[in-house]
């Protein structure tokens, strides 16, 4: 290649390095390109305001720096490029919590710990516990309000085959579900124990009641448990609550609800293969007889799920999620507000049904402080 030849080449290749290093500004600037953006929280980073004194302090400069570092052209394609090849290679996750386990099931770590009895809190502590919720439940009992508690099954107990070697599932020790368990069932509480339910039902359901790359318990699953706790709560009561009918079922390899809600927040480039799962079609059938309860459910994420399907709004006519015992939700209002708005007490004994509902790997911190702050309550009162 003669020099001129020679000249031009690196002059092209100049032109084509200079362009791929402008690619994130131009698509900044022009957003030439649709990228699909980010799942999960991400923080929101405002443009900044340039001022004389923000300049000399250099408050502009550091703000430019936080909004560029999220703002640049390709980030969210750069991002997931970057977790997939940290997944491909190394079968790690970037997401905090999220664990690769065999064959690709995906778990979050407490769920693995509360299997496992990694997060054990001890048996006075629990039995402590209970006996407070059994005052509780009488307290309430005297006011014509029932009090149920809900155990929702855990990824890591469910899919326990799954887990890594590195967390030694072979050395499983007593778990706070299983203290629990007992202790609750000594007592006059209602219980209903969905986890051993899920177990029982594991080799014989139709369809999958967890997917491989979610957390929480399938769409199929969640409504097989809405169906099954009205007709308990309706036993319970002795009335004729909403029915949930089960019209059609419909099955997918592209997940949909929360059942692949671990993936989504890891930021993938491509999908990791799923199980075929199940979406009924469901109707809420009620008639003259039917009676809507005013009801409270204090849970964990667990419940989101029933609560987006219209289980509140559907099956009880003040229908309030505190969720983590902190922010309400209901029926009625878009949004939440905190607990401390309310009057708790007044809330509590104004309803016909209190529901605590927790996963296995929140039982160590059950019932998110419901049960000490109401036993003072009710215990002042009581005096």
């Amino acid at each position: 290649m003669n020099k001129r030849g020679e000249h031009i080449g690196k002059c092209v290749l100049m032109g084509v390095l200079f362009l791929v290093l402008s690619l994130p500004l131009l698509q900044h600037l022009f957003a030439y390109f649709e990228t699909r953006p980010l799942d999960g929280y991400q923080k929101e980073v405002e443009y900044p305001q340039f001022g004389t004194e923000q300049w000399f302090d250099g408050d502009f400069q550091s703000d430019a720096d936080a909004y560029l570092n999220v703002h640049f052209g390709f980030r969210n394609t750069l991002v997931r490029a970057y977790n997939e090849f940290y997944f491909k290679v190394f079968h790690y996750s970037q997401t905090q919590g999220v664990v690769i386990g065999k064959d690709n099931y995906l778990f979050e770590e407490n769920y693995i710990n509360a299997h496992l009895g990694r997060d054990y809190l001890g048996e006075e502590e629990i039995a402590q516990k209970v006996e407070k919720l059994s005052f509780i439940r009488d307290a309430l009992a005297k006011e014509n309000v029932e009090l149920v508690v809900v155990f929702a099954p855990g990824k890591g107990s469910f899919c326990s085959d799954f887990i890594p070697d590195e967390y030694e599932p072979w050395d499983k020790q007593i778990t706070n579900y299983e203290v629990y368990r007992d202790k609750l069932k000594s007592t006059s509480i209602p219980f209903v124990d969905f986890h051993r339910w899920f177990d029982q039902m594991k080799d014989t359901t139709a369809y999958p009641l967890f997917s491989p790359t979610g957390i929480h318990w399938s769409r199929y699953g969640e409504l097989l448990v809405a169906d099954s706790l009205l007709s308990y709560l309706s036993v319970l009561r002795e009335e004729q609550l909403v029915d949930l009918e089960f019209t059609g079922m419909r099955t997918s390899k592209v997940l949909e609800f929360t059942d692949d809600d671990a993936e989504r927040g890891m930021n993938l480039m491509c999908d990791i293969p799923d199980l075929e799962m199940a979406y009924p079609d469901i109707l809420w059938k009620a008639d003259s007889n039917t009676v809507k309860p005013n009801a409270i459910v204090v849970g964990d994420s667990y419940y989101w799920g029933l609560f987006n399907s219209g289980f509140s709004y559907q099956a009880f006519s003040n229908g309030q999620f505190w969720y983590y015992n902190q922010d309400i939700y209901n029926n009625w209002e878009q949004g939440s507000k905190s607990k401390s708005e309310i009057d708790v007490r007044s809330n509590l004994i104004n309803s016909d049904i209190v529901i605590l509902l927790c996963t296995d790997a929140n039982l160590y911190k059950f019932a998110f402080g419901f049960i000490d702050e109401n036993y003072e309550l009710l215990a002042e009162k009581k005096d």
